[in-house]
């Protein structure tokens, strides 16, 4: 049996993975909360797990008849996390003058919409002043 410090690290590593485990069914399950912040280990795999990256997991086995129990234990695992689906997007970093570019159109852009709205505000006022004047 374990004892002392020992003990504390297994409750410790056992939480985590509980943690890790409601993690990864919320991400299956398509949730609305994913509950990263419950561990420290689920902190860590958030990029990882749900985010902006493909992942790998690997599962250690034995052949050993002795570890069946752990070995089918951490097969299912696998499988049930092979059903998380991550979308990867390639970060871009973009070079100064595309920037100014991007940042000149955006500006376009928002005059565009300011002059539409100031269409838009004339015609409510014309129409006011038409409702009320009749």
């Amino acid at each position: 049996k374990s004892k002392g410090e020992v003990l504390q690290q297994a409750k410790s590593i056992n939480l985590s993975l509980l943690s890790l485990r409601r993690v990864i069914t919320s991400l299956v399950k398509k949730a609305q909360h994913i509950p990263y912040r419950d561990s420290m280990l689920t902190r860590i795999l958030e990029s990882a797990v749900g985010g902006n990256s493909v992942t790998t997991i690997i599962i250690c086995v034995s052949p050993s008849s002795y570890n069946l129990p752990e070995t089918t234990s951490s097969l299912r695992f696998g499988m049930y996390t092979g059903s998380i689906t991550n979308v990867a997007v390639q970060n871009v970093v973009r070079s100064t003058d595309e920037l100014e570019e991007l940042l000149r159109k955006l500006y376009k852009e928002i005059e565009a919409a300011l002059i539409t709205k100031k269409k838009l505000e004339i015609e409510v006022k014309q129409h006011q002043h038409i409702v009320i004047n009749g």
